[in-house]
């Protein structure tokens, strides 16, 4: 039936495939812990391997910590034990140095709508030369109209129906403008805006930072206010303090569980090079409000409790 690995770290677009095909096809799916501190258990990840696999899917980093793995080291594991690597690359393409050949990659999935500045709606696989992926839907291909089934090449292959051309018109103009500024310039530039706010949260009595166990990071901040529900503190936020941030599972309930926030959730801040550096610093006073209001006064974040819950169900 196969058998596939991937990590704790993985988003829902990654586990629930797998999930998928485990329950309707047999295929056996393990997964490689995710420490407390956010970091891979590389060692646990190539014991799963030493009895070989069929493919690996793992992600290039946490969406919920963002930190970075080392998939190259993943990718030369996976090969080694037989099985095709596949890259989940949503949090790092746009944003940070992502070298598929260097990598190793069979294939690498990619969301246009975060750091590639696209539309919603958009996105791609870019696969290996000699890689067979078989096609998900078939339909109408604009080409080969007279043969009874959907073209075999690529990439007619995986393009069923009209494709959403405006979407990848934006999407294409997003990756346009990040080859003019350069990748590297704009992960550099927010891994200085992260820094910086991440050495003033951990500054903060009562605020806990989760992630910072690999060496590498995106443009990712989670953090919690003590005890206080992350919608809560993410609704104070954004009422108060005009700050967008995402709160609760982010689709990562492997990696919150690993985290012991499966029933707290985490609050997410998400950095991109447009930000600055006065925008992290009102993101600092805001979060040390908050804080100090919890510790002052747990009645405050009763009330936004309560505010935030009313607002939910009207």
């Amino acid at each position: 039936a196969g058998r596939a690995v991937t990590t704790a770290a993985s988003h829902n677009s990654v586990l629930r495939p797998l999930f998928r095909v485990r329950d309707t096809r047999g295929v056996r799916v393990d997964v490689a812990p995710i420490r407390p501190d956010g970091s891979l258990d590389y060692d646990a990840y190539e014991a799963l391997l030493a009895e070989g696999a069929d493919v690996v899917a793992v992600t290039h980093a946490s969406n919920l910590t963002g930190d970075v793995y080392d998939v190259a080291r993943m990718a030369a594991a996976a090969h080694e034990a037989g099985a095709l690597f596949v890259l989940d690359a949503a949090q790092t393409a746009g944003a940070y140095p992502l070298d598929m050949a260097a990598i190793g990659a069979d294939v690498v999935c990619f969301t246009g709508h975060k750091s590639l500045f696209g539309p919603q709606g958009t996105g791609g696989l870019c696969v290996a030369e000699g890689i067979e992926v078989p096609a998900l839907l078939e339909g109408g291909s604009g080409t080969h109209s007279f043969d009874e089934r959907h073209p075999s090449f690529m990439p007619e292959r995986l393009e069923a129906g009209t494709l959403n051309a405006h979407g990848l018109a934006g999407l294409a103009a997003g990756i346009a403008y990040i080859e003019e500024r350069g990748v590297a310039r704009i992960a550099a530039e927010v891994r200085a805006l992260v820094d910086r706010f991440e050495a003033g949260v951990r500054a903060i009595e009562g605020v806990r930072v989760y992630g910072g166990g690999e060496p590498a990071h995106c443009g990712i901040v989670t953090l919690n206010v003590g005890d206080v529900d992350s919608g809560a503190v993410a609704d104070a936020l954004a009422q108060d303090f005009g700050i967008c941030t995402r709160a609760g599972a982010h689709c990562a309930p492997l990696m919150h569980r690993a985290l012991g926030t499966e029933q707290q959730g985490a609050v997410r801040f998400s950095f991109s090079h447009l930000n600055t550096a006065a925008e992290v610093d009102q993101a600092l006073e805001a979060v040390r409000e908050i804080a100090a209001d919890f510790l002052d006064d747990e009645l405050f974040f009763l009330k936004k409790i309560s505010i935030f819950t009313t607002r939910r169900f009207i």
